[in-house]
């Protein structure tokens, strides 16, 4: 989790999207709990990283370093 990421809004490596066919939308799922969220792609992301709105995700409760699954929306 990242300060400066947009609610609502995660940044999904280009690597990362492609191999899970991410586009514009993403459902994280974590604990029964499941969110569809924007995706901003970026190339600058380390592989296998997503960073998301630190107290967006906190107020959702998914804490930092949380294991999640992600997919396409």
């Amino acid at each position: 989790m990242r300060e400066g990421v947009p609610e609502n809004t995660i940044y999904v490596s280009s690597k990362l999207a492609g191999e899970l066919g991410i586009k514009d939308a993403a459902q994280v799922s974590v604990s029964g709990k499941k969110l569809t969220l924007r995706v901003l792609i970026s190339e600058d992301l380390p592989e296998g990283e997503v960073w998301a709105n630190a107290d967006f995700m906190r107020k959702n409760g998914i804490s930092d370093n949380s294991m999640v699954t992600l997919r396409s929306a």
